[in-house]
């Protein structure tokens, strides 16, 4: 298109310039504070959550919501969400589902068969970009949110949202919208750290099971 008004054409040229430094801007603002949380957890020892699941699809009249915990320290975590248990002691993931009476155990777990505590804050380094999104103010805390669309255009998720503590660098919300218009939330109700767990948090002690069929990989 010709523009004929030089003016015009020069106001256009400099707010369209604008916009997208401020957007490049916001984009650093975004990765560094997805940064600070990753930081944050790293220099946990231990940290055990109280959040509630929620899975909500309108189209297909799906709404389901459940609470959940999740205790770890570095690689191992215990999991306990929709009457599913998981261990996972570093090496070997153990899934206990009690209205099956079933223990799946897992032996040399890698990336793809669990997720470790750490990809829970640190998924974001690859395969997303970034946008910086909305502040709210949820019961005096400043939660930020952090828009994470994903590079691989055939994904079936359309795009993550990460709400986030900006005092405590602390995960608070995450929402994960997908092409198919399912929406998973993950909402953090307690948050605590640095405890002295028991020695014995992620052990799976089979003789506890032993009504239970043992399935192994």
């Amino acid at each position: 298109m010709k523009v004929k008004n030089k003016s015009k054409f020069f106001l256009i040229w400099f707010f369209g310039t604008v916009m997208l430094t401020v957007q490049a801007q916001n984009d650093a603002q975004a990765k560094n504070l997805l940064d600070e949380v990753q930081s944050q957890y790293e220099s946990y020892s231990s940290i055990n959550l109280t959040f509630t699941y929620k899975l909500s699809n309108r189209r297909e009249g799906i709404n389901q919501q459940a609470e959940g915990t999740l205790m770890a320290a570095g690689d191992q975590y215990k999991l306990d969400v929709m009457g599913v248990r998981q261990i996972f002691d570093g090496t070997m993931l153990y899934t206990i589902i009690d209205e099956n009476q079933e223990v799946m155990i897992q032996e040399g777990v890698d990336e793809e068969g669990a997720v470790s505590p750490k990809q829970l804050f640190d998924f974001y380094n690859t395969g997303y970009r970034f946008q910086w999104d909305i502040l709210q103010n949820v019961s005096g805390r400043k939660i930020r949110y952090v828009k994470l669309i994903p590079t691989d255009p055939n994904t079936q998720t359309k795009y993550l949202l990460a709400g986030i503590d900006i005092h405590k660098k602390q995960l608070y919300k995450l929402i994960e919208v997908g092409v198919n218009g399912t929406e998973t939330t993950i909402t953090i109700s307690k948050f605590v750290v640095n405890t002295n767990l028991p020695p014995d948090t992620f052990v799976f002690d089979e003789k506890t099971y032993s009504d239970y069929y043992i399935d192994r990989f």
